[in-house]
Parts: C-alpha cells; structure tokens; sequence
C-alpha cells in the first residue's frame, strides 16, 4: 500500500523530512497512493485587467500597492510566485481594493502526480 503525503506547496522532500524531524509535521497527513500538492493560485493579474477593462485605463502595481498600502514587492510576489503564502490582511485589502469577495482574489488548485 502507497502513502500519500499534503504538504505544503513548493516543499521539497528534503524540506518535509526536516519538518517531521523537528515536530512542525501538523500540516502533513497520509492518505493513499498519490502524492498531491495544494496550492493556492492568486487572480491579482486577472483581477487588475478586469478592473483596466473597467475603467479603460491602465493600472500598474504601483497605484495598486498606494491604494492598498500593500508593498509592491508583496504584490508582484502575489501576481508572479507560484505557491507564495501571504496573509489575511492582505486578502483583506485586495478584495476592499477589488470590490470582490475573497473567492475572486484566490482559488484552489489540487495537483495529482504519481510518485516517482
């Protein structure tokens, strides 16, 4: 019987092995034979090319970040790393920013592989 492991996206094996090791191991659990990663994918390119849609005129991280007091570092990181890990008070000022609810500032992506 295979063993599947969730942990955290982008985490190497190396990575989780050191995670049990040192007892932070609360976000892995075994269920089957894959191995899947769950991922979070941020809509902030999407969501700010609706809103240039919108307003028929462009809108660069810069004036997103001087809206929202959102470092512009924080945004791009949003807009172009995968699997990057922010925090609710963020959420919070895209959707404020956005005027959407929190679904369309993120969605979840599943990914199944079979291991090696």
């Amino acid at each position: 019987m295979s063993t599947l492991y969730i942990y955290p996206s982008g985490c190497s094996y190396d990575e989780l092995a050191r995670l049990v090791q040192i007892g932070l191991s609360g976000n892995i659990r075994a269920i089957n034979s894959l191995e899947t990663k769950l991922m979070v994918r941020f809509r902030l390119k999407e969501l700010i090319a609706d809103k240039e849609f919108k307003e028929g005129r462009r809108i660069t991280l810069e004036e997103v970040s001087r809206e929202t007091g959102i470092h512009r570092t924080t945004l791009s990181k949003i807009a172009n790393q995968k699997g990057y890990v922010t925090n609710t008070d963020v959420l919070d000022r895209l959707c404020v920013y956005f005027e959407v609810p929190i679904g369309s500032i993120a969605e979840h992506l599943p990914t199944v592989s079979e291991p090696e």
